[in-house]
C-alpha cells in the first residue's frame, strides 16, 4: 500500500519513505500516528526476538547508543500517542451515532437522546495529516 509516496512495508506500522534509488530508513515526513506506529513495530521486535545487535547508521552510533533521529522519532511518537488520547478524550463527550443496513432498508443513522451530525475530528490533522468527520451524537 502506499500513502502519498510512503511505502507500507509490514503490518500495521513498519513504513519507510521511497528514495531516489529505493527506500531510505528516514521517517522524516511521516505523520505522528506514523512514527508512532514504526516505534511500536520495533518495541515488537525488542519484546519478541532475541537480540543479536544494533544496526549502525541513523538511528543508532557505533557504540550502539541512540542518536538524535531516534530520540526525535520517539518524542514525535510520543506526541502522537498524546493526541491518540487527547482524540479519544474528546470524542467521548460526544458520543458516535448508531447505524445499521439491510439489504432491505438501506443505511438507517440515528441517536438515542439527540441528533445525529456530522463533525470533524480536530486532532486528526496532526495524527495523520488528513482531515476526516465522524458521525457524533448531540
Amino acid at each position: 500500500m502506499t500513502i502519498n509516496n510512503k511505502t507500507i512495508v509490514v503490518n500495521d506500522g513498519v513504513q519507510f519513505q521511497e528514495g531516489g534509488d529505493g527506500l531510505t530508513d528516514s521517517l522524516r515526513g511521516l505523520s505522528s500516528s506514523n512514527v508512532k506506529s514504526v516505534v511500536e513495530w520495533r518495541d515488537f521486535y525488542f519484546r519478541s526476538y532475541k537480540f543479536v545487535g544494533k544496526l549502525v547508521g541513523r538511528y543508532y552510533d557505533n557504540q550502539g547508543n541512540p542518536t538524535k533521529y531516534l530520540k526525535g522519532a520517539e518524542a514525535k511518537a510520543a506526541r502522537g500517542a498524546q493526541l491518540l488520547e487527547k482524540q479519544k478524550t474528546e470524542e467521548a463527550k460526544q458520543p458516535s451515532c448508531n447505524s445499521k443496513w439491510s439489504q432491505e432498508e438501506g443505511e438507517e443513522v440515528w441517536c438515542d437522546d439527540s441528533c445525529p451530525r456530522l463533525v470533524q475530528r480536530p486532532q486528526e490533522i496532526a495524527l495523520t495529516g488528513k482531515i476526516s468527520k465522524r458521525c457524533a451524537c448531540f
